[in-house]
């Protein structure tokens, strides 16, 4: 991870289910968000983006690979240093899955508080 990665995914695979059910949703996924960045993440339905944002984003256990958030390794990481890494973030999700109190639309485009 550089001093300039906020995020690094390398190796990353999930699934959700058990036994027979048991279904693999992500495969080997490598990924560099860089200090400063601005990212989009798009895909068809079923792609993987919000599994990867609770990945990321510490509200889903790595389960294989390796997820680094702020120079924190995610993968078997403790409950509390979850907790205050989720505390540091933020994210800004479809306006239809907003509170409308919570943002302002200057030109069209969404703008949340984190409060």
């Amino acid at each position: 991870m550089t001093d300039d990665s906020i995020v690094e995914v390398r190796g990353l695979n999930h699934w959700f289910g058990m036994g027979d059910a048991r279904k693999q949703a992500m495969f080997d996924i490598d990924l560099t968000l860089e200090r400063g960045s601005f990212t989009v993440l798009m895909g068809p339905s079923g792609s993987g983006k919000t599994t990867l944002l609770t990945l990321v984003g510490c509200l889903r256990a790595v389960q294989e690979g390796s997820v680094r958030l702020l120079g924190h390794e995610l993968h078997g990481a403790r409950a509390a240093e979850l907790t205050s890494l989720r505390q540091r973030l933020g994210f800004i999700f479809q306006a239809h899955k907003r509170p409308s109190r919570m943002c302002a639309r200057p030109g069209g485009f969404p703008i949340c508080a984190r409060g």
